[in-house]
């Protein structure tokens, strides 16, 4: 098993990679008290349809880029949930009157209306912007390379900043303390300041092995850090954890983080590789974690409670059809998500996500970000290999979506019961999908070099501009556009289940032996 690289510019090789309907797999029994028998109530999915069987209703989609390469790493929402925040790399000032704090560099945030479908603001940082989030208060908690800031609601101000070797994942508090994980390569270390900037914590996962992924933190219960990763617990064996600690950097409770040795008993084995990727405090005030599986939920710890090995998840994880029901997976990469208790880390509620070949063979879905609105849906970004639910027939605000090209950008909206579920492409041959959700507004950011048109509408900007360019997809703003009607089907255009489609996987840790690699296929623009 070889770790992954984790500096920005690691990709991960992707192999295009037959599967037998043969191969080694595991069939999960779907909970028959799980099961949706009743479609007949619509009002989730007409939300995001508009109606319209397999379309997602956007309010405005738009390329942002300049002459350079652009690139999104992060995306929020302005507390008056009308403004969308995106962080990253930009060459352009999109007509506006750029704002310059520390110094300037290559890092920069883009405010965009929602309501008027333009850019209002480009403020120019120091380096690449890693990740964001908007405070309560709607101060902007920014991570960018080596350093980290705190930044006004519109971005104009820096109210303060420090410098911060390898600044990765960043969270705000109600009280606006800060926590930003450090990517050193090594131990990971997480640094705890409070409303000033001052240092008050820090601690490191212990380990070259360990792992921190992704950060959040709430004032609640008296005060959390809650961090998600992995462990390198053999050299076959990458282990998924989520770790809460006090503001005193004391550990109050640990999920998953499973022993090798009690992974593989005499009756079943549970070594599919798995890692925390991203967790948030969705709007609810409850804690939800994705994760990343190499080799199908059945075959993993996802398959038991979080708390206790000995025990099966089979209540609790949602199944409702072949989507979230892993199995005929072999050595793929797919997606656990769940709510869990913010007291405990106990399972609430999970479920799986992959997407299905010809012959129903899973294939490869990666989550980039989770979050969730006030009702409790959940909101996930990401990338998917061929292909996401009924993938030739999807259209976006009436259009027809573009034939896939590795890989499919994605946003997936899923019921508060996790019962239904709205999952599109957003944009093609992307990389860094992510989306933030606010209420009835939610943005879908995406880094892409696709050398044909993405779908626009409202746009800014309606052509790239050059080099690699973010397409940010807004559902629930303003449209003054909004008469959508179905563009006639063309099968001319799609690809037809029953050809043989070029199947996508990746080789990362595989749990059991592998299909020869046959041709790579590296994703163009490292992120």
């Amino acid at each position: 098993v070889v770790e992954e690289p984790v500096s920005e510019s690691s990709n991960p090789p992707v192999v295009e990679e037959p599967v037998s309907e043969n191969s080694d797999s595991v069939r999960l029994e779907t909970p028959k008290n799980n099961i949706v028998s009743d479609n007949s109530s619509d009002s989730f999915t007409d939300k995001y349809t508009n109606g319209i069987d397999n379309n997602l209703d956007i309010s405005a989609a738009t390329y942002l880029g300049g002459e350079g390469d652009d690139a999104t790493n992060a995306v929020d929402i302005s507390i008056d949930g009308k403004s969308i925040v995106v962080g990253g790399t930009f060459t352009d000032d999109f007509g506006t009157e750029k704002v310059t704090l520390l110094g300037g560099g290559n890092g920069s945030i883009v405010r965009y209306d929602s309501q008027t479908n333009e850019v209002i603001s480009v403020t120019e940082l120091p380096g690449k912007v890693f990740d964001m989030q908007i405070a309560e208060n709607g101060d902007i908690a920014v991570a960018y390379r080596d350093g980290i800031a705190v930044l006004n609601a519109d971005a104009t101000e820096v109210k303060w900043s420090q410098p911060v070797r390898g600044a990765s994942r960043i969270s705000i508090s109600e009280s606006g303390k800060v926590a930003v994980t450090q990517d050193l390569r090594k131990s990971d270390r997480v640094v705890l300041f409070d409303e000033q900037g001052n240092e008050l914590e820090s601690w490191d996962t212990g380990s070259d092995g360990r792992h921190f992924n992704d950060v959040v933190l709430t004032d609640k219960n008296g005060g959390q850090v809650i961090t998600t990763g992995y462990t390198q617990k053999t050299s076959i064996l990458q282990v998924a954890f989520t770790e809460s600690r006090s503001y005193e950097g004391d550990k109050q409770w640990t999920n998953y983080d499973y022993k090798a040795e009690d992974l593989a008993p005499d009756a079943e084995n549970l070594m599919a590789d798995t890692r925390g990727e991203r967790l948030t405090i969705g709007e609810d005030g409850e804690l939800y974690i994705a994760h990343y599986i190499n080799g199908g939920t059945g075959a993993s710890i996802f398959s038991r409670e979080a708390l206790d090995l000995s025990e099966s998840a089979k209540e609790e994880n949602v199944v409702t059809d072949k989507y979230n029901n892993p199995y005929n997976t072999g050595s793929m990469s797919m997606t656990y998500y769940g709510q869990y208790d913010l007291n405990t880390g106990e399972l609430i509620k999970g479920q799986s996500l992959l997407g299905r070949r010809s012959g129903d063979n899973g294939n490869t879905v990666k989550v980039n970000s989770i979050d969730a609105t006030e009702d409790g849906t959940v909101v996930l970004g990401g990338t998917a290999a061929y292909g996401i639910e009924n993938r030739e027939e999807r259209t976006i605000e009436g259009q027809q979506a573009n034939d896939y090209t590795l890989y499919d950008g994605y946003v997936a909206i899923i019921s508060p019961d996790f019962q239904e579920r709205v999952w599109s492409p957003t944009s093609s041959k992307s990389s860094s999908v992510v989306a933030a959700a606010s209420n009835d507004l939610i943005a879908v950011g995406a880094t892409t070099n696709y050398e044909g048109d993405q779908i626009t509408h409202n746009a800014q900007q309606e052509k790239k501009a050059g080099g690699s360019d973010t397409h940010l997809v807004v559902i629930g703003g303003n449209d003054p556009k909004s008469n959508v009607e179905l563009v006639s089907f063309d099968s001319s255009n799609v690809i037809n289940p029953a050809t043989p489609v070029t199947p996508v996987t990746e080789v990362e840790t595989p749990a059991t032996p592998v299909t020869p690699v046959t041709e790579v296929e590296t994703p163009a623009t490292p992120v």
